[in-house]
Formats: structure tokens, C-alpha cells, sequence
């Protein structure tokens, strides 16, 4: 099952990025049926999934990377300085 998902990621860009938001909601949802006293549980669940949904899908969606094109540029002290 997580061979086949891991599949359809790279296979399809829409797939890569809708699955993982659609899996997120199954779970936020599930709250209305099983009651209040999953609410806890429920939001453990969200952020274990959360995470292991955003490793599988950092590969295959290259352009929700935050990156710096050139890095940090010192000065001539020698500290960082950030550039915007």
C-alpha cells in the first residue's frame, strides 16, 4: 500500500499534492464521527501523519522547498547578513 502511494507521487504531480492534503482532511473529519473523546488522539494522529505525509512528499514537490539561491552573505565582519 505505501509502495503503490509512494508510486503515484512520482508519478503525477497533481496526485503528490492532492492525496496528502485529502488524507489530512479524512483525518481532521474523523473528529465529527468518532466524538470528543478522540479529539486528542485524533490530533496526535494529524501530526504523526502530518510529518510522514511531508517526508514522501518533499522528494516529488521540489517547489515547496524554501531555498536560498546563493546562501548567506557575510559582511566585512564576518557575520551572517540577510539580504531581502
Amino acid at each position: 500500500m505505501i509502495a503503490e502511494f509512494r508510486k503515484n507521487m512520482a508519478n503525477s504531480p497533481e496526485y503528490a499534492r492532492f492525496a496528502p492534503f485529502f488524507i489530512f482532511c479524512v483525518i481532521t473529519s474523523a473528529a465529527f464521527f468518532l466524538g470528543k473523546d478522540w479529539m486528542y488522539w485524533l490530533y496526535a494522529a494529524k501530526v504523526v501523519v502530518g510529518l510522514w505525509l511531508i517526508w514522501e512528499m518533499r522528494p516529488v514537490v521540489t517547489d515547496a522547498r524554501q531555498t536560498v539561491p546563493n546562501g548567506p552573505r557575510r559582511s566585512s565582519s564576518g557575520s551572517d547578513v540577510v539580504l531581502r
